[in-house]
């Protein structure tokens, strides 16, 4: 571990070679370096050392994986981690699981995918495979940790990625930040705390940078956080749960269950895939401006952007049950005066790029039927046109199953995102 910091120290610039402000982690890796409690046993030094190299690195690159689960591996055998897995095993709810060392069936991606739409198993499978990813490493621990111990951290560690499906929260930097938000007030999680801390350093040492397009589009971490530890506070202790016997549940009975609806449905972050929960209590009466809007065809689930990357359009319920709905491309135009004197060439490619229906609507467990009584398209008079629903905040997010449309030959699925308008 020593050259590793020598090779860190090394990195840092001499004041006379460089006049930049140095970061916070090579603060935080001067800090660990120069023994700052001499009184302190070896192997509590080593391991301050190996916690603070970590964390530098975080500061520095929150995604990088290594660092991550060293932290985390580190923290496990601290004083603070033990009175964390202390507290959990005076739970009584998380005590008759470690009594019984607890451990259920876990079926194959394929067949989670295969559940019922919207169950807590499609849901996970789902969302496992479109990201690409496996169960995580077990936990690294001493063999000095007695066996409820282990049990403890090994169940923690297999249920995280279902911990996120039930909050909702992606595999990005944002996602992992708001969970490491709801691990810290679930479990009093040291290792958890310190990625929090390595979450914010970074947000802060990047706010000093110009943003880009990139960044303007994404979540901030300070609300991120936020959220997590809400969700952590407000939710019945997920550690409790035996996941296991509820794969083919509703996704939204658990939440239900856990208390944790309605903070789910002011979510900042958008449905995961496969995520079919109701929009629950959140109102949509009000108009919306189309902010976003994307096909799936039904052999990839490539999303593709429909009539360019800022579409127009704008969406309207009322608050006696009715609708109504108009979109189109953004920048188009014809050679004539109007649309009426161009000719079938330009009116077949108007057609073509908007679209329009109205009528009455009703919320359902899923989200929303729009019951069309008037629509550019004649097909769709007197239809039901299902629609699934999530509100975020002042975003509204509406998806299809395979439609009929009039961008595509064969019936695509759509997501289109909408703000709500003051």
């Amino acid at each position: 571990m020593s050259s590793g910091i020598s090779a860190r120290r090394a990195a840092v610039p001499a004041p006379h070679a460089d006049r930049s402000e140095p970061s916070i982690s090579h603060f935080i890796i001067v800090f660990a370096s120069l023994d700052p409690f001499p009184t302190l046993p070896a192997t509590s030094k080593h391991l301050l050392k190996r916690l603070a190299v970590d964390l530098a690195t975080l500061c520095s690159n929150p995604e990088d994986l290594e660092h991550t689960f060293d932290l985390l591996n580190a923290s496990y055998g601290t004083e603070v981690a033990q009175a964390a897995r202390n507290r959990l095993k005076q739970d009584p709810s998380i005590e008759a699981l470690i009594a019984e060392q607890y451990w259920g069936d876990w079926p194959s991606l394929a067949d989670l995918q295969a559940m019922p739409a919207g169950s807590l198993g499609h849901v996970y499978g789902t969302f496992m495979a479109s990201q690409g990813l496996n169960q995580l490493p077990n936990p690294q621990l001493g063999d000095s940790v007695p066996s409820e111990d282990t049990y403890l951290q090994q169940r923690i560690r297999h249920t995280h990625d279902v911990w996120h499906v039930i909050a909702g929260l992606p595999i990005t930097l944002a996602g992992e930040a708001a969970a490491n938000g709801l691990t810290t007030e679930q479990l009093r999680w040291p290792g958890s705390a310190l990625l929090i801390s390595a979450d914010l350093i970074h947000r802060v040492s990047e706010s000093q940078a110009s943003p880009t397009k990139e960044d303007d589009q994404r979540i901030d971490l300070g609300v991120a956080v936020a959220y997590g530890l809400s969700l952590g506070a407000k939710a019945q202790p997920l550690l409790a749960q035996r996941w296991e016997e509820g794969w083919e549940r509703p996704l939204s009975e658990w939440r239900e269950a856990l208390g944790i609806s309605e903070l789910i449905a002011r979510s900042p972050f958008p449905p995961l895939t496969g995520d079919r929960s109701p929009l629950a209590s959140a109102s949509i009466v009000g108009s919306w401006s189309l902010q976003s809007l994307t096909i799936r065809h039904a052999d990839s689930a490539e999303a593709i952007p429909v009539w360019g990357e800022h579409p127009l359009g704008q969406l309207t319920y009322t608050a006696d049950g009715r609708m109504s709905a108009v979109l189109c491309k953004a920048g188009q135009s014809t050679h004539a005066a109007g649309a009426g004197s161009a000719d079938v060439a330009e009116q077949a490619a108007l057609f073509r790029h908007s679209y329009g229906y109205a009528g009455r609507y009703t919320l359902t467990t899923e989200g929303v039927i729009h019951h069309v009584e008037v629509a550019a398209d004649p097909s769709w008079i007197g239809t039901d046109q299902h629609r699934i629903t999530h509100r975020a905040d002042d975003c509204l997010t509406i998806t299809t199953t395979a439609i009929a449309s009039v961008v595509s030959p064969d019936p695509v699925s759509y997501e289109a995102i909408w703000r709500k308008l003051p």
